[in-house]
């Protein structure tokens, strides 16, 4: 598997989804790709890349 380099791996991909949608929630939900509470259990999984030990050079 590559390493990706933000975050060494440190999170699943599932963890960023939340940030994707937030600049096409409007588009997913009126095109039901998504829903509010598909959405909110994103947002849930996003607050670990927020709140991990890792240190990336944009956390500086």
């Amino acid at each position: 598997m590559k390493k990706r380099k933000f975050d060494n791996n440190s999170q699943s991909v599932s963890s960023y989804e939340f940030f994707a949608w937030t600049g096409l929630n409007a588009y997913g939900l009126q095109r039901q790709l998504t829903n509010s509470t598909q959405l909110q259990n994103l947002a849930n999984l996003s607050l670990n890349v927020h709140n991990d030990e890792y240190t990336t050079p944009c956390d500086l």
